[in-house]
């Protein structure tokens, strides 16, 4: 590593650096921005949103459409339903980080989405769909693609889930990859991943496709315990047994077939006032690959809450998990957290079990002395609209309520969770926010 490099990482690693990084979050302002003005449904150009139209979706057929899906457990009166997003490509969330002698360091990026609250947020050094990776847009191409295309070192590679409530089997790759140091552009900057870890306190700061690279990645080594093979397989068994015992259905269905929905003049939204809404909005960018355009973006009635009870046994942290069943996940079924409530949505009578009831809804139940961490984070603001959701992390040693939850091994969980299609977004939160927990 040349001198100049090593005096960079020396002033990133400094005292004043968990400072410094909002600062620079606030000053990205002038170089970063998106601000998205909603309009009619009918106004939203280069996208058919007719009220006939099945789907609303690009004129190009690229990026994403709003599709109709009906759901629900076999047997049960009724099936639910609802508007939700298809985008049939994977794509790619990559974190390059950088190694010196007293650390390793991530390249991060202010990056501002419509959707976003507080503006900027620090993002992975790549954040990008497939369309944009191809410039469907026709705007500027995105930076630093080619770190991932031929990556030197892999430390992370895998595809994970994106929400399963709002996207159709929607996936992306998330990797982080080593890369020798370079001065980066304007936007950019490299970040002690230490630093970056514990900047999780900060509410709405570090992007959502960001935690969930952190939660996965390499940076658990603090916990001594091992990973246990046992524990690996008894985890796998448990989900796959769930699965395999679900009766449950999800299928597409014509936007104007949706029962309980209603379209109006600027919203597609459900009748009884819950759950989300579909809504259209002209953004106005500075440093995105074009500088404005039109789309539509998901917006929850509410704020979300997720809670995450934990405990330490014989020196292991272990957390208590939920097998948690979704329209959008490819087999239905994930591992969620201990409790999961997407904003605007009120728990069913099936999630009103005696964890839940002592949890949730009112988190002002629990005892502050048993709360770990309590925060609100933005989902992504790419297609969410100031899409916000609570998490709690509790010390909660209980027994499991039924069958559907378990104690799992945290490390062990992890190691696992990187194969891909195990665990949910909200999980990776909650062992993002956890990872924050063990390094303070």
């Amino acid at each position: 590593m040349n001198s100049r490099a090593h005096q960079h990482f020396a002033r990133a690693s400094g005292a004043d650096e968990f400072l410094e990084l909002q600062s620079w979050r606030l000053e990205a302002r002038k170089w970063s921005s998106a601000t998205a003005t909603r309009i009619p449904l009918s106004e939203v150009r280069l996208w058919e949103t007719s009220e006939l139209s099945p789907a609303y979706s690009h004129s190009s057929g690229k990026y994403f459409s709003v599709v109709g899906v009906t759901h629900g457990f076999h047997g049960e009166e009724c099936t639910t339903a609802t508007a939700m997003i298809d985008q049939p490509e994977v794509g790619l969330l990559g974190l390059a980080v950088a190694r010196a002698s007293f650390g390793l360091f991530a390249l991060v990026q202010a990056k501002a989405e419509p959707g976003t609250i507080h503006g900027c947020q620090i993002s992975p050094t790549v954040q990008a769909t497939r369309s944009n990776q191809l410039r469907a847009h026709g705007g500027k191409p995105v930076l630093f693609l080619e770190l991932f295309h031929a990556p030197r070192v892999v430390l992370l590679d895998t595809v994970q889930s994106e929400h399963g409530s709002v996207f159709w089997q929607k996936r992306n790759q998330s990797m982080i990859v080593e890369v020798p140091y370079f001065e980066p552009p304007v936007g950019f900057r490299w970040v002690e991943i230490n630093d970056l870890i514990r900047h999780l306190s900060v509410s709405n700061l570090i992007h959502s496709d960001l935690r969930t690279i952190l939660a996965l990645g390499p940076f658990w080594q603090s916990r001594n315990a091992p990973t246990l093979v046992v524990e690996a397989d008894r985890i796998q068994k448990w989900l796959s047994h769930h699965r395999s015992r679900i009766a449950y259905s999800a299928t597409r269905v014509p936007l104007s077939d949706l029962m309980g929905w209603r379209r109006q003049l600027d919203k597609l939204h459900r009748i009884d006032g819950s759950g989300h809404e579909v809504i259209g909005v002209r953004v106005d960018a500075i440093g995105r690959e074009v500088d404005f355009w039109d789309q539509l973006m998901v917006k929850p009635k509410a704020v979300g809450l997720v809670i995450l009870a934990v405990r330490e046994r014989e020196g292991a942290l272990q957390a208590l998990f939920r097998t948690c069943v979704e329209p959008g996940i490819l087999d239905f079924a994930e591992i969620g957290p201990t409790v999961q409530i997407s904003g605007g949505d009120q728990p069913s009578d099936k999630m009103q079990s005696q964890l839940e009831r002592a949890l949730a809804p009112d988190c002002g139940k629990i005892q502050k002395a048993r709360i770990l961490y309590d925060n609100f984070h933005s989902d992504e603001g790419g297609r969410f609209f100031q899409s916000a959701v609570r998490y709690v992390l509790v010390n909660c040693d209980i027994p499991p309520p039924s069958d559907e939850y378990r104690w799992c091994d945290v490390k062990t969980l992890i190691s696992i969770a990187q194969q891909g299609n195990l665990l949910n977004i909200q999980a990776r939160d909650t062992l993002a926010f956890l990872l924050f927990l063990t390094q303070v």
